[in-house]
């Protein structure tokens, strides 16, 4: 009878075990997916606006607003995408989040062409991680 409650118990904590495991398992699964489905349509809508920002730089007085309320839209892709991303984009995610909050302060010319650069740079970057994750 002691040994039929000993199994029970070993078996159960097993049972645990495996649960958590798969648990945590069906969670990675899950996050790559979301990478999967979400991040190309993110990386449109962060060309679209950085396509928005530099059409509206030629005319940088005229289109100051246009040009300030696509640099607010950029923040909250960026922020929905720092938690599907890996460590290396992340840094480079926050930097640019950063970057757009100091800008809003003070935004001139010089510095708008400057978040259109660093855009460019960040949309490459996701491009080249999309393109891998296939393989991941």
């Amino acid at each position: 009878m002691i040994i039929l409650t000993i199994a029970g118990s070993i078996a159960s904590i097993i049972g645990l075990a495996v649960s958590l495991y798969v648990l945590i398992e069906l969670k990675k699964i899950k996050k790559h997916y979301l990478v999967r489905v979400r991040l190309p349509e993110q990386i449109r809508e962060l060309e679209q606006l950085t396509n928005a920002i530099s059409k509206n730089l030629m005319d940088y007085e005229i289109n100051l607003n246009k040009i300030n309320l696509d640099i607010k839209k950029l923040e909250p892709i960026l922020t929905n995408i720092l938690s599907k991303i890996p460590a290396r984009l992340r840094k480079k995610t926050k930097n640019m989040i950063k970057s757009l909050e100091k800008s809003q302060k003070n935004l001139t010319k010089v510095k708008v062409r400057e978040i259109y650069e660093e855009s460019l740079v960040f949309i490459c970057s996701l491009k080249e991680f999309n393109k891998d994750l296939p393989w991941s």
